[in-house]
């Protein structure tokens, strides 16, 4: 679980987190709540999309495909990361927590995560901040 400021636009974060950790591929933007997948050239990721609350970003067309096809198999794995963005906190309404689902650690993820967690640093200075296992 990571911590984020509730006053900025941490979709828009986490989509750019993932745009840089899949380099040179065209990621695929979904809506918890809709089948249909966006790819982040596409404007309604970074004006809609991104406001979004709970939504999973695919490596690219070939992995959505096989995460439709297939689900959460093996092969599968870290091909596409799901966030949980949260409402803003009861004892502190200036911080949410972010949760972010993935299948397995690698040094890959590891790094995301602690590139995510800088980015998302800029929460008020006396906020804490938490990462779950």
């Amino acid at each position: 679980m990571l911590l984020a400021s509730a006053t900025e636009c941490i979709g828009d974060v986490l989509v750019r987190a993932c745009r840089e950790f899949w380099p040179n591929r065209e990621c695929l933007f979904q809506d918890a709540h809709e089948h249909v997948t966006h790819p982040l050239s596409d404007s309604w990721v970074w004006t809609v999309g991104v406001a979004r609350n709970e939504f999973s970003i695919y490596r690219d067309e070939a992995a959505a495909a096989s995460w439709e096809a297939k689900g959460a198999v093996k092969s599968n794995a870290n091909m596409m990361i799901h966030f949980i963005i949260g409402d803003p906190l009861l004892d502190d309404p200036r911080v949410a927590e972010v949760a972010v689902i993935f299948d397995k650690w690698t040094p890959e993820i590891r790094r995301l995560l602690r590139d995510l967690k800088t980015s998302l640093v800029s929460t008020p200075s006396q906020a804490p901040t938490a990462e779950a296992a």
